[in-house]
């Protein structure tokens, strides 16, 4: 087996994993159609004698067609022994991803691929790309489509949930600006006190420098605070938008 050893982090992530797989099964599946054509055109112009360019095309043609097992497993068996874990699988059938009919076009798409690997045959080449470019196809754009959308759906939901506790950290950052502006006229007005009581107002001038201090450094902290507040939610409306394949 040839399936990815990674880290999981969680189901999104592994969701996340699963849309960019989806995409390189599209980009493998193109890739043996115009290999084989490029082999059979090529075949023809020398009269179909069996060269070294016949085995260098069926060595490409296995490598090619074990990464496409190799990820369709991921695909129609998600758990711990492909390398994701037992909730994706969980989820994914749920929400019947992938369905019988995009199990079956896979399926089918893998027993033609490997008859064409036996035979290396022109006929084979020609009747596995309207096959590739049609229901495969169609199967591989659905089966991105919802995995994305059930993606989309967890992160929405999760978004939904920290909600309340973001909105309480955004009224708990204004009230330490409002406390902090406070204390800085505070401050201020004690500043100008302290030098209307000169020799006296000493030790009174250094609490308000102080208390300055105090309120910038408040100030600081809360600008800080929104500042990863704001990524924070930026990062859970864009959760979904993360590296993936179209």
């Amino acid at each position: 087996m040839h399936n990815e050893k990674r880290d999981t982090g969680g189901v999104e992530a592994d969701l996340a994993h699963l849309i960019n797989l989806s995409g390189k099964l599209r980009m493998l599946s193109h890739q043996v159609v115009m290999s084989a054509l490029l082999n059979a055109n090529s075949g023809a112009n020398s009269g179909g004698a069996p060269s070294a360019r016949d085995t260098r095309f069926s060595r490409q043609l296995s490598t090619a067609l074990q990464e496409f097992r190799d990820i369709t497993q991921q695909l129609l068996d998600p758990g711990p022994d492909t390398g994701l874990s037992a909730e994706t699988g969980q989820v994914l059938r749920a929400e019947g991803v992938p369905s019988l009919s995009q199990r079956q076009r896979l399926a089918g798409f893998i027993t033609r691929a490997q008859a064409l690997e036996n035979s290396l045959a022109v006929e084979d080449a020609l009747d596995l790309g309207p096959f590739v470019s049609g229901e495969l196809l169609d199967a591989l754009n659905q089966i991105n489509a919802a995995i994305r959308d059930t993606l989309d759906r967890r992160i929405q939901a999760k978004s939904a949930e920290k909600e309340p506790l973001l909105n309480a950290t955004a009224m708990s950052i204004d009230e330490i600006t409002r406390l902090s502006k406070t204390l800085q006229i505070v401050a201020m007005n004690a500043s100008l006190e302290a030098q209307r009581a000169g020799e006296h107002g000493l030790a009174f001038g250094e609490i308000a420098r102080e208390m300055r201090g105090l309120s910038q450094r408040s100030m600081d902290h809360a600008v800080r605070l929104d500042e990863d507040l704001a990524v924070f939610r930026e990062g859970m409306t864009t959760a979904s938008g993360r590296p993936v394949t179209p």
